[in-house]
């Protein structure tokens, strides 16, 4: 590998994750590997393990667990203040107007006030992607490089689990799905720093860039994919029937 047999010429790069399968791979799933960032199941054996080949695996504490009653399998609880799940140094997501798409599923347990599922940190600042609002309503926001676009969800009961995805292309904008189905969509940019990124899941661990201070999360999610492209529809109806 890098040079053959019969020639001269040397490949000098990098290579990196080979994989070998002795069967061929369709469209679908190829399209899959190229821009399946990061995919975690939480499973009660490897609850922070990526399932996805680029092993990005998660850090999580201030008392996150794990639980047997996911949308599929196990899930992660977030029943105490400062409770968390974390994804580090994601570059597509920092790169500005990079396309992405981040798919979970999550139930709330109570809500008391405004707070928070995910966060957005880069070290220097931070952003609440997707937040609950103190009456259950959702919200999603993207920074443009002034402000924060906001697109406002439906009300979102507490016990029962949801899917939501938050997409972003620089055709479309900022999307958000709830339930297999498009709710809203704004035409916006997308601006960062331009260095990799944190995903923080429950609480901003106390982050004070950040909006909703120490106003964590009571809930559970679980399915958590992240891609670097936008799903169409076809993509969110499928993981919504069959996550």
């Amino acid at each position: 590998m890098g040079k053959g047999a019969t020639y001269e010429k040397v490949f000098t790069g990098y290579i990196d994750q080979m994989l070998y399968n002795s069967r061929v791979k369709n469209a679908s799933e190829i399209l899959n590997d190229a821009t399946l960032v990061t995919y975690h199941r939480f499973l009660s054996n490897a609850s922070l393990m990526d399932s996805d080949p680029n092993y990005i695996n998660g850090n999580w504490g201030g008392g996150a667990v794990s639980i047997p009653s996911g949308i599929v399998n196990q899930a992660i609880d977030f029943p105490t203040n400062g409770s968390y799940f974390q994804l580090s140094g994601l570059v597509l997501l920092g790169t500005s107007s990079w396309p992405l798409s981040l798919s979970l599923w999550f139930k709330i347990n109570s809500l008391t006030e405004t707070s928070s599922i995910v966060y957005l940190s880069d070290g220097i600042q931070c952003m609440e992607m997707i937040t609950l609002l103190y009456n259950g309503t959702i919200q999603i926001q993207i920074f443009n490089g002034t402000m924060n676009n906001i697109i406002f969800g439906p009300v979102i009961h507490i016990g029962t689990w949801n899917h939501i995805i938050y997409t972003f292309s620089t055709v479309n904008g900022m999307r958000l799905y709830v339930n297999g189905s498009l709710y809203r969509s704004v035409i916006t940019t997308y601006s960062t720093n331009d260095s990799p990124v944190t995903l923080t899941f429950g609480s901003s661990l106390f982050n004070t860039t950040c909006g909703y201070l120490n106003q964590q999360f009571y809930g559970s999610i679980d399915e958590v994919r992240l891609y670097s492209r936008e799903l169409n529809a076809t993509d969110i109806v499928q993981l919504y029937t069959n996550p």
